[in-house]
């Protein structure tokens, strides 16, 4: 925890999982209820963000030069978070898949940048303990799955996703306001 650029990862990661991709467990609750889609439809939206992560990581696996640093992995999960807001309000369901897919491209920078960035800021002989560090905040995405659906429940899940994503956002302004050197 000495270390501004692991915190911040943790951080991150825990705002990922709980604030980000807890969207996926309501997804066919907001096709049918903001678009009426179909199985087909809620698979669209379902297929979008991933589609666009698997475009995005192919092109930063291919990039030469140095590796993107913190600053990528910030911009990125805050992209997707704003992304998340205007999906949940997109008039149409090709909007929300468009859009979603372009909020995969921020998935992929903090799903690349969160490994790369642990293997090269921690020390070697705490690297194995900082990457099960990672794996511990990855696994607090059960608990935002839970807020999420009962914010669905409660508001329906347009307001939901919103919500979180909002919140997500704070939180991310806040880890990185205690991560600065």
């Amino acid at each position: 925890l000495a270390h501004p650029a692991l915190r911040m990862v943790l951080g991150i990661t825990v705002v990922m999982n709980v604030f980000g991709f807890s969207y996926t467990g309501i997804l066919p609750a907001f096709g049918a209820v903001a678009f009426h889609a179909d199985p087909v439809g809620i698979g669209l939206l379902a297929a979008a963000e991933p589609f666009g992560a698997l475009l995005t990581g192919l092109a930063l696996a291919m990039r030469r030069g140095a590796q993107p640093g913190r600053g990528l992995l910030a911009l990125g999960s805050g992209g997707f978070l704003c992304v998340l807001v205007l999906a949940a309000h997109a008039p149409s369901l090709p909007l929300a898949v468009m859009l979603l897919s372009i909020g995969g491209l921020g998935t992929a920078a903090f799903s690349s940048l969160q490994t790369g960035i642990v293997m090269m800021q921690a020390p070697p002989e705490a690297r194995s303990r900082i990457l099960g560090l990672t794996t511990t905040c990855i696994g607090t995405g059960p608990l935002g799955v839970l807020l999420i659906g009962a914010l669905a429940d409660a508001q329906g899940p347009r307001l939901a996703i919103t919500a979180m994503a909002l919140i997500g956002l704070a939180a991310l302004t806040l880890v990185l306001l205690l991560t600065r050197r």
